[in-house]
């Protein structure tokens, strides 16, 4: 009943437009199609599917550090959602709280700036050049259900990365306030099992038979394996998949 009365409310709202001002023709009009999104196409609001949500207010509890992935500002990037691929979206990932926020820059109602959306029906986005994806395990797995960084995602291996930041509260006797501090989470993956890791030791848990092949190869190519040197973990994984391939 809301649906229809909201699209009965749109195409009075575009008959009214139509001879106000004589922009657009009635015959443009396909009514056996989607009148919503033809109303707010025809008035430049773009990603209308995606600007539903919850309006969460922008806080800043911190004057030390933020709540943010990457950068502490409205950031564009693409996302799919829902089956679709939207682009030039302003987004922030609030990664203390673990949630998705987009920007809504549809003039008709500004008070609506930042929103949550729903965030189950997210499937992937790229933002600051790093790619996101919503990852659903079973109830059992080691590896949550949630969104997750993909470092990288080959056909038996993998690297995904829980980014994370905590929070507590900092008194050095002259300022007190919240702190961020980053608690992210690495996941090893080999088929269908996940391994947090821990280190070049869950590479030999994970991939126990080319044990000696990946001493040999951390060894020759001087990888430093800790949480946070990406680049090097990624340079493993890929040669394990190419070990399990061959």
């Amino acid at each position: 009943m809301i649906a229809f009365c909201r699209t009965l409310l749109i195409l009075v709202c575009a008959i009214y437009t139509c001879r106000a001002q004589s922009q657009y023709q009635l015959g443009d009009l396909d009514l056996d199609g989607n009148i919503a999104a033809w109303y707010d196409l025809t008035n430049g609001i773009r990603n209308y599917e995606l600007f539903e949500g919850v309006y969460v207010p922008i806080e800043t509890r911190s004057p030390f550090s933020h709540q943010f992935f990457g950068e502490n500002n409205w950031t564009v990037g693409s996302i799919v959602f829902a089956g679709k691929t939207f682009s030039n979206v302003q987004m922030l990932y609030d990664i203390n709280q673990d949630f998705l926020i987009v920007r809504n820059l549809n003039p008709t109602d500004p008070s609506s700036q930042s929103l949550k959306i729903n965030q189950d029906k997210i499937e992937s986005f790229t933002l600051q050049n790093t790619f996101f994806r919503n990852i659903q395990t079973g109830k059992h797995s080691t590896l949550k259900s949630g969104i997750y960084e993909v470092i990288y995602e080959g056909e038996i291996a993998g690297v995904f990365v829980k980014r994370i930041k905590d929070d507590k509260v900092m008194d050095d006797g002259f300022e007190r306030g919240i702190y961020y501090y980053e608690k992210n989470r690495y996941f090893l993956v080999r088929g269908d099992s996940y391994f947090p890791y821990r280190g070049k030791n869950t590479f030999f848990q994970a991939f126990r038979e080319f044990k000696p092949q990946i001493k040999a190869f951390v060894k020759r190519n001087g990888l430093i394996l800790k949480k946070g040197n990406d680049a090097h973990i990624k340079s493993l994984i890929e040669y394990c998949e190419e070990l399990i391939s061959n």
